[in-house]
This record gives C-alpha cells, structure tokens and sequence, in this order.
C-alpha cells in the first residue's frame, strides 16, 4: 500500500518525452539537467517518488521539489479548470514559452537592473522612499522599455560553459 499523500499525475508529449531522452542520455548536457530529465521521465511513467530516489540516487526532498517546479511550469495553464475560465473570457490571450526555457532568468534579470540602477546605491530610510525609487526606475523603464531577449542557443552557452572549465582547469586556477 503507497505511504504518503497521493502525487499528482505528470504526463509529457511524445515530442516532450523524445527531448527529455535527449538531454538525459547527450554527454554535453550538464549532469543537474540531464538528472532532472532522467527524474521527469521516472515520473511520468507512473513511478512513485521513493522508487525513483532510490533508482537515481537523489533524496526525497529534491525529488519532491523538481517534480513540483516542473508541475508548476509544464501544466497549470493546461488543466479543465484553467481552460474553462480561459474559455469564457476571451480578452485574456496567454503566450507561452517552451516547456524548457528558462523565462524565470529573464525576471530575474529584471530585477538585477531595478537594484543595480535604482536601489543598490540608494538610502532609503522610510518603506515610501523605497517604494518611489522602484516606482520611478518603472516609469523610467517603461518610457523605452527594451525585451530580454536570448541571443544564444541553450548549446552554445554550455558550449562555452564547458570551454571554461577546460580552460580553467588546464591553468590550474
């Protein structure tokens, strides 16, 4: 009999599942992408969270936490209930990024420029003094806002991860 609260049911595309091989299986791919795929792929056929731990050697814990986060980004907009109040208020238009990109980095670097131009030389004593400076640096923003937008591949950029290891490893640093 299965311990535990019952997991929610993950299931991939077949064009999902044939990338999620991919990356599992490419000796270029680093090991933490390459590991949460091999997880993914455990779970989406029906294996339960203890089994795959045990299988690939990872805790609980971090098991429980990859299989949330890709939940949380694969399928919330997928669901009846979403589709259902979708449906009914068609001025809402959703614009989805692959199941694979990393859209997260691209707020995150968002807010790295709101504290490197606005906050990080800053002195606010008060909350209403902080919260002008980040109303002004959005204004200011907004009045020519520039997208992030990837100029590389995923396989460039560990291309030219990998170059630096080996350039670094070679001079000893």
């Amino acid at each position: 009999m299965p311990k535990g609260r019952p997991l929610a049911p993950l299931s991939v595309t077949v064009e999902e599942h044939a990338q999620l091989v991919a990356w599992s299986k490419t000796p270029k791919t680093a090991q933490a992408p390459a590991m949460r795929s091999r997880e993914v792929l455990l779970a989406a056929e029906g294996r339960s969270n203890t089994e795959i731990s045990r299988q690939l050697s990872v805790t609980l814990h971090t098991l429980g936490k990859w299989r949330q986060r890709y939940l949380d980004n694969y399928g919330t907009h997928k669901t009846a209930l979403i589709r259902t109040w979708l449906a009914k208020r068609p001025c809402f238009h959703l614009h989805f990024t692959p199941t694979s990109a990393s859209w997260l980095k691209l707020v995150e670097r968002w807010f790295a420029a709101l504290t490197g131009k606005q906050l990080r030389r800053g002195v606010h004593r008060f909350i209403k003094e902080l919260e002008t400076a980040i109303r002004t640096f959005i204004q200011k923003h907004n009045q020519d806002p520039m997208p992030f937008v990837w100029h590389k591949t995923a396989d460039q950029i560990l291309d030219s991860v990998a170059l630096f290891c080996v350039r670094t490893l070679e001079t000893g640093r």
